[in-house]
């Protein structure tokens, strides 16, 4: 004798369970808060029940999550549209949609199908450097946790995942005694004593390349430089923008040869700047941070000196301040980092060794030399 369907029987929120005899399941129905109709199948009765018990639960505490047929990809670009870009600029933007493009193996999987063993293998198949793992791996965790808090899944695949390792890559520094041989050589150089003045700020400032290239007449103040526009290239393009936080706009204090010089940089050349650029091409705009690096790269060339990148000049400068006694928190300042700890575990190792000190000091401190 055939079992008859029962009707689902949502009106009081029960539900119905009715067996399927052409495909020999059992089906389960109920109406959720927002009146999707759930009709999921199973082996068993007993199964079906449980499944009906388990959502009525879920309903009534209020902890059920309704289906949704979002996919990984699309709930990225959503969550960097709602709740990212409206903070960062337009060139972190890119780098941000760029990343997107490894998460294309995971893209189209339904976001509430998303598992621990999915993501694992997307990190397993990226061949690129562990930095960049990790700047991957963040973004990712980012989103997913945002659409766990939202109530968009019901639970949190990025828990069970094993994140990447950063790689911790030492910073690159030239010596004093190498400093003062490339500047030697590039003010006197044939092709490149036009780029000294550029050198010498990178050298007594700390400023990053973007923030030199961005400078400006007004920017020139009494035995100070004021940091307010950097220029970079997205997607192609040479862009002027703020720098990224409040820290990254200050005043960085020059001797008075420094201020004279680059004051005589921007009104020597035969072509003045338009909107004031104290670095700039014949034709008055700022230079090319890709052209910089090439210039810098054939000035370490011609001084004979092992290339690094022109960041190193930043470190450079850093790492000599510390080296000679400058506390930790006036450097920050200076390289417009936020917060003192991230220059102290940047450059901690060049800060001289006081520990030496120690052991005297704790002698004194508990009287030990009389204890002995």
């Amino acid at each position: 004798m055939a079992i008859k369907k029962s009707k689902p029987k949502n009106s009081n929120g029960d539900g119905s369970i009715a067996y399927e005899k052409e495909r020999n399941k059992w089906r389960a129905c109920i109406y959720d808060p927002e009146g999707n109709r759930l009709r999921p199948r199973f082996d068993t009765k007993e199964q079906a029940e449980e499944w009906l018990i388990e959502k009525k639960n879920e309903f009534n505490k209020n902890t059920y999550i309704a289906p949704s047929n979002i996919t990984v990809g699309e709930w990225y670009l959503e969550y960097l549209q709602t709740f990212v870009f409206q903070n960062v600029g337009e060139k972190t933007q890119s780098d941000y949609l760029s990343i997107a493009s490894h998460y294309l193996p995971i893209a189209d999987i339904r976001l509430q199908d998303l598992t621990p063993v999915d993501i694992q293998r997307l990190y397993n198949s990226i061949d690129l450097a562990a930095n960049s793992k990790v700047k991957i791996h963040s973004l990712l965790k980012q989103a997913i946790d945002k659409a766990f808090a939202l109530r968009m899944i019901n639970f949190n695949p990025m828990l069970a995942v094993n994140s990447p390792s950063a790689e911790r890559v030492p910073v690159e520094v030239y010596t004093e005694q190498e400093v003062q041989h490339i500047l030697s050589i590039v003010k006197y150089s044939r092709h490149y004593s036009r780029y000294y003045p550029f050198i010498l700020t990178a050298v007594s400032t700390g400023a990053r390349l973007g923030e030199i290239l961005a400078l400006k007449y007004h920017n020139i103040l009494n035995r100070a430089i004021k940091i307010e526009h950097t220029i970079g290239t997205i997607n192609g393009k040479m862009v002027e923008r703020k720098p990224k936080t409040p820290a990254g706009r200050r005043i960085i204090t020059i001797d008075s040869n420094l201020e004279k010089l680059l004051r005589a940089t921007a009104l020597i050349s035969k072509t003045i700047s338009i909107n004031g650029y104290i670095f700039h091409t014949a034709n008055g705009t700022p230079f090319q941070p890709r052209n910089m690096d090439r210039t810098w790269a054939s000035i370490l060339k011609e001084s004979e000196m092992p290339h690094k990148k022109f960041h190193a000049l930043r470190h450079t400068h850093a790492s000599h301040l510390l080296s000679h006694g400058e506390p930790i928190t006036e450097v920050a300042k200076r390289l417009g980092h936020a917060d003192p700890s991230y220059t102290l575990k940047l450059y901690g190792h060049f800060i001289p060794g006081y520990d030496k000190q120690i052991p005297e000091t704790i002698t004194k401190i508990y009287n030990l030399s009389q204890s002995v």
